[in-house]
This record gives structure tokens, sequence and C-alpha cells, in this order.
């Protein structure tokens, strides 16, 4: 896994606003994997600051952490799910090793 400071610049590259509450619609495809271990494809509807909307397979099992990677972004992103409708799930960037003020901005 990579250093989460890239991963936060590198999310705020393809953030085309950069208010907190802006979402970015997009189609990326991308895979959904525990522990190394892949676990579903999914589709990257939207992105913000803080996170994604995934259209994801009804039938796929909630977990709470995973990484998620797309062939838009070299580094897997790490996320967490925050909650889930039907076939849409929300979930939040994780960066454990950053100050929360910091998580994407990389700035106060």
């Amino acid at each position: 896994m990579m250093h989460s400071q890239t991963v936060a610049q590198t999310v705020s590259k393809i953030l085309a606003e950069k208010r907190d509450n802006e979402r970015v619609k997009s189609a990326f495809s991308a895979i959904i994997s525990e522990h190394g271990q892949f676990r579903c494809h999914c589709i990257i509807r939207d992105v913000s600051k803080k996170g994604m909307r995934l259209e994801i397979p009804e039938t796929f099992e909630k977990i709470e952490e995973f990484d998620l990677r797309t062939p838009a972004m070299p580094e897997t992103l790490p996320v967490r799910c925050v909650w889930r409708r039907h076939n849409l799930m929300g979930v939040e960037f994780v960066f454990s090793d950053l100050p929360a003020d910091e998580e994407v901005s990389g700035s106060a």
C-alpha cells in the first residue's frame, strides 16, 4: 500500500472543485479488495474530497473497510463504508497517518 499523503494528493488532482461538498460525477470502473483478495467489481459514480459513491452488485456483502483500485489512478485507495442502499455504497477515504484537518488537501 502507498503512503497516504500521495493518495491525498492524487485524489485532490481528480477533483474539479475545491469545495468540501462538491461531487464530481464519474464512471470509472474499479475493483474492491480486502486484505489483498478480490471481492468484486464496481463503478465509481462520483467523487468528493472526502469519499466516493460506488455502484456495487446488490449481492455484495457489506464490509467496513477495504481497498479500491481503479485504472484511473495508479494508487490503491483505502476506504471505509459509511452507508449502503441497495446497489449503492458511500465510502470515505481512510488516511490513518494524517491529521483529520489535512486528510485530502494536505493543508490546514
